[in-house]
């Protein structure tokens, strides 16, 4: 994150001019996309719009019809190319005070369905039309890769939980490189984060390339000089992700430490042997118990109910103790 001065005069508040990167893309009348130019520029910013309101104006305004169109295609052409979209919307922790103590409570995620592939798929072709244009021109970026083989049948959109965890279980995790080497799980060619500087690292220093570019058409830091950067970057994104994973799910134990004697709902999605491995899909929390607690007939996509004996949120321990075929 930016330092807090910083981030008034950068923060996009409706009615204020701000810089920003522009760019300017062109495609043809069947959504077909011909090219992208990037340039720097103050903006005016008219609005702030919710995902609610943009869910509601995809209804009424030709523009943001025109914006879902576009995105549905994207999508669509992105999957066509090998993506895996995995569709599993996050429940959201809410805090309640209780006297002297805080409850937790994880109510069901606000969907709004076409407005958030709108901004999920402008952002990616953002990212994978800088990737292209850089590549073009020899720009050193910083790039997300993932050139890995995906098993056959992988690519499509995915929500049944037994689905996603083998799907998950065969992708691997991305890469920071400084080559622009294929993201399989986006179904792309190349991946350069830029849309979000104001607090992810890599996207501003990949911004700040462009910028140098485009003004001394050289880039601030040389290949060299980004490959070098590329362990520290590494090692930083390791946490940052391990906080963003972690954070999450301190919440839901804590959701669970409290409702120590309730029942919740899971369905196998693997059998090892040994041990039987849940997903609860509306908690969003993968939980192993031993087999014999399962009967041990346990097979992929039975649901059962689980009581929880260990809830630890402080050292992420989560212990199945009881369950019943549901």
């Amino acid at each position: 994150m930016l330092p807090e001065e910083l981030t008034a005069l950068f923060s996009l508040e409706a009615g204020k001019s701000r810089p920003a990167l522009i760019l300017d893309f062109k495609f043809s009348s069947d959504m077909r996309f011909l090219g992208m130019q990037p340039g720097f520029s103050w903006i005016r910013i008219k609005e702030n719009i919710t995902y609610a309101a943009a869910e509601e104006r995809i209804d009424n305004e030709a523009d943001m019809q025109a914006a879902y169109s576009l995105a549905e295609e994207l999508r669509k052409r992105r999957v066509d190319r090998g993506a895996v979209v995995i569709d599993q919307p996050e429940p959201e922790a809410r805090l309640v005070r209780e006297q002297d103590r805080i409850r937790v409570e994880l109510d069901p995620p606000e969907i709004f369905p076409r407005a958030q592939v709108m901004v999920s798929e402008f952002m990616i072709l953002a990212n994978s039309a800088v990737a292209e244009w850089a590549s073009e021109r020899d720009v050193p970026l910083v790039y997300r890769t993932q050139d890995i083989v995906l098993p056959e049948g992988s690519a499509g959109i995915w929500t049944d939980p037994v689905d996603v965890f083998q799907l998950v279980k065969n992708m691997g995790a991305t890469v920071t490189d400084t080559e622009p080497r294929p993201h399989r799980g986006l179904g792309l060619s190349a991946y350069a984060p830029v849309t979000s500087p104001l607090r992810r690292y890599v996207d501003l220093v990949n911004a700040a390339q462009i910028f140098s570019w485009i003004n001394r058409q050289k880039p601030y830091w040389t290949k060299q000089e980004l490959s070098s950067r590329l362990s520290m970057l590494n090692s930083r994104i390791q946490a940052v992700s391990r906080v963003q994973k972690y954070r999450p799910r301190y919440w839901k134990l804590l959701y669970f430490l409290q409702n120590k004697d309730k029942l919740f709902s899971g369905v196998v999605v693997h059998n090892s042997g040994k041990l039987v491995t849940l997903a609860l899909p509306g908690e969003k929390v993968l939980v192993r118990g031993q087999e014999s607690l399962f009967g041990g007939k346990a097979m992929t996509g039975q649901r059962f109910l689980v009581r929880f004996s260990k809830v630890d949120p402080l050292h992420n321990e989560l212990k199945v103790g009881e369950a019943w075929e549901e």
